[in-house]
């Protein structure tokens, strides 16, 4: 198999993963999925994230206390085409069965502005583009997670208990949490879900 080949079968078999093994993740392997994701592209050669890894079972209590919560808020207040509150009591029932989202792993993703890179008057931009580095080294992380067996999942709901989340990490000032990953072993049989066709989603000129 050729590299192309290789990177489009972990591409295209991966799949976010909500249930997981309690097994460890070796440092090694860990290591190797972090060093995949600052390899990503960075505005600016900033480097502009710092990245939190959370193994400590006290911690990911607490952050998995506040995932619950605001998916919960998720559900119950932000979809435009809201869940009834029977399906959301069931959905959260499943989620207490299956321990969906318990994690051994959880990282977390900040901004890092304690290194500038532009102006003031370009403080925005600059904000949107550290935005797009961090976001594309977790790209990485997930992708370099799955080629090593291992499982993630996007966590977007952090960023609306993110003062909590703050708290928890020691998280310094000059800094902003945008999301995070789950990471672990999955507990059952994963695929992947369909996309739209290329031909909705790009336009050739």
């Amino acid at each position: 198999m050729d590299a192309y080949e290789a990177v489009k079968n972990v591409i295209g078999t991966r799949c976010s993963v909500r249930v997981f093994k309690p097994d460890p993740i070796p440092d090694d392997v860990l290591r190797e999925i972090l060093w995949a994701g600052i390899r990503a592209p960075t505005a600016s050669a900033g480097e502009q994230w710092l990245f939190f890894v959370v193994r400590d079972e006290e911690k990911r209590r607490r952050i998995y206390d506040l995932i619950m919560d605001a998916q919960r808020e998720y559900l119950e207040r932000m979809l435009i085409n809201r869940w009834s509150e029977e399906r959301i009591e069931e959905y959260f029932k499943q989620v207490e069965r299956e321990r969906t989202y318990w994690a051994p792993v959880y990282i977390l993703a900040y901004m890092d502005f304690r290194r500038r890179t532009l102006t003031n008057e370009y403080k925005e931009v600059e904000e949107f583009w550290a935005l797009q580095s961090v976001t594309l080294a977790l790209g990485n992380m997930i992708t370099a997670a799955w080629a090593r067996g291992i499982g993630s999942v996007w966590l977007g709901v952090p960023v609306l208990r993110s003062v909590s989340y703050d708290e928890i990490l020691g998280a310094p000032e000059n800094t902003k949490l945008i999301g995070g990953l789950a990471l672990g072993y999955p507990a059952t049989e994963t695929k992947p879900t369909k996309r739209r066709p290329l031909e909705e989603a790009v336009v050739f000129l």
